[in-house]
């Protein structure tokens, strides 16, 4: 985000912004890290995705070999198929 940060402080509407006199603080806030947080937000949506669709097959697992989740119950019960 850092890196997104300091690219983003540099483009021209950030300058227009400061040069008509918007003060510095709201130019960050409201403009700034709006932009940057775009990478970071892109990377949570399949990252949390993918936690929680692990999550679910781990439990599936655990319950077919009959062990407990490393402490945790599982508490999304997935029906699974025994043919």
């Amino acid at each position: 985000m850092r890196g997104s940060m300091i690219e983003i402080l540099r483009t021209n509407y950030l300058r227009t912004a400061r040069a008509k006199g918007l003060p510095e603080r709201i130019t960050i806030t409201r403009h700034a890290l709006k932009a940057a947080m775009l990478p970071v937000i892109s990377y949570l949506g399949p990252a949390v995705v993918n936690t929680i669709t692990g999550q679910i097959v781990q439990c599936s697992v655990r319950a077919l070999s009959g062990e407990s989740a490393g402490g945790f119950t599982c508490k999304a019960q997935v029906p699974v198929s025994q043919n």
